[in-house]
């Protein structure tokens, strides 16, 4: 997971140009001058580029109605068949259309390649334990409410560093992996010392490293709001690191009708 791990990317903000909007809209032109002959390539079109089922079961039907017509008993069906196709297809293009324009500036905020369906949304995380009843408060690190680092992680204090063995500290002197054993400061350590924690790994390593210097990372919440770690990851990583600010903090006991927030 940590090894394709990328900062959030900014999402194309501006509204959609004018030129965007008529290069989006030619699927219209086959609908609009087939007089009813060609209504069904302008929906296989759209259902092509986006892969919807619906546009190109959609398509699949006005072609076989043109297809039908000309061999219909009645006398009048060329004359009335193709007309009705025509105008029952420029209601419906004009219906589907919001929907279109939506999915394709969609995909060019997410930068979604042509021809492949929808992903699907990724799955959500694990749900947090129960909370305890009584007051919530917000916490003033991540500024979620009733949500700190003490509900999902275990409430022993954070110790001070341990002494790194002397193999292992020849180990990182020479260049090799540093122990994950060994407890990191993530304002201090490099890039392959914090590399080598649970889930972090290079990508999520050099951007803390990058960052950390307009961002102090003080406590572990501030290391998940920087590295958007969640419950389990920072679970992993917490008896590996230890913080300057923090190491001789002692925990006060909950206060009678709610928890007093880690600060």
């Amino acid at each position: 997971m940590s090894a394709d791990w990328q900062p959030a990317a900014a999402r194309i903000s501006a509204a959609p140009s004018i030129g965007w909007l008529l290069l989006m809209s030619l699927w219209l032109l086959p609908i609009l001058g087939g007089f009813g002959r060609f209504t069904w390539l302008g929906f296989a079109v759209i259902g092509a580029l986006s892969v919807r089922t619906s546009w190109i079961v959609t398509s699949a039907i006005y072609a076989l109605a043109a297809a039908a017509i000309p061999f219909l008993p009645w006398s009048e069906a060329l004359t009335w068949g193709y007309p009705a196709v025509w105008i029952v297809g420029i209601i419906h293009a004009l219906i589907v259309s919001p929907s279109w324009l939506n999915e394709a500036w969609r995909r060019r905020q997410d930068g979604l390649p042509w021809f492949r369906p929808t992903p699907r949304a990724s799955r959500p995380s694990p749900p947090l334990p129960a909370q305890p009843a009584g007051p919530r408060a917000v916490d003033v690190d991540t500024g979620v409410f009733g949500v700190s680092t003490a509900d999902y992680l275990a409430p022993t204090p954070m110790s001070a560093p341990a002494t790194m063995p002397a193999a292992a500290a020849t180990e990182t002197q020479s260049g090799s992996v540093p122990a994950v054993n060994a407890q990191l400061d993530p304002q201090t350590a490099t890039v392959d010392e914090l590399a080598a924690l649970p889930f972090m790994g290079h990508p999520r390593a050099q951007y803390l490293v990058a960052h950390r210097a307009a961002h102090p990372v003080r406590t572990l919440d501030e290391l998940i709001v920087l590295l958007a770690l969640q419950p389990h990851e920072a679970a992993a990583m917490r008896g590996s690191l230890t913080f300057a600010s923090t190491a001789t903090a002692t925990r006060q006991p909950p206060a009678a009708g709610g928890r007093i927030l880690d600060v």
